[in-house]
């Protein structure tokens, strides 16, 4: 009976063994795998990252192209007035393009500074302690 024990005592220490090294062979699959998926993250954010510079250069120069046909007069102009056909067309193009401009200048500024400030922070309340020389004038060195 004694020897039957030793014979199968072997059994449990060879699962746990087996488990062991199928737990090792898991964690390299595990590794490779999540190393292949971001690789491919990247190459994903790589992808839309160009997408979304390409709309903005198209976006661009297409507000650049209009600024230039907006400000360009017409031959015609040019050929009456000369140089002064640029500076009637840049009043012009001034004076209909300062109300809305104005408008999303604003709008850009307080989305900008609502979304880049700290609403509980009130800059007006901040006072420094005073400290050893509050009130003395200051010189330089």
């Amino acid at each position: 009976m004694d020897m039957d024990n030793r014979r199968n005592a072997w059994l449990p220490w060879a699962s746990v063994g087996l488990l062991a090294a199928l737990c090792g062979v898991l964690a390299v699959l595990q590794y490779r795998w999540i190393g292949e998926i971001s690789g491919a993250e990247r190459l994903n954010l790589q992808a839309a990252l160009r997408d979304r510079l390409e709309n903005l250069r198209s976006d661009f120069n297409e507000q650049i192209s209009n600024a230039e046909r907006a400000l360009q007069p017409a031959s015609y102009q040019v050929d009456q007035l000369g140089k002064e056909a640029y500076s009637a067309q840049y009043l012009r193009w001034n004076k209909r393009t300062s109300r809305c401009s104005g408008a999303s200048r604003s709008r850009f500024r307080k989305e900008s500074v609502s979304r880049y400030t700290n609403s509980t922070w009130k800059p007006a309340r901040f006072r420094l302690p005073p400290g050893p020389r509050s009130g003395a004038a200051w010189s330089p060195a």
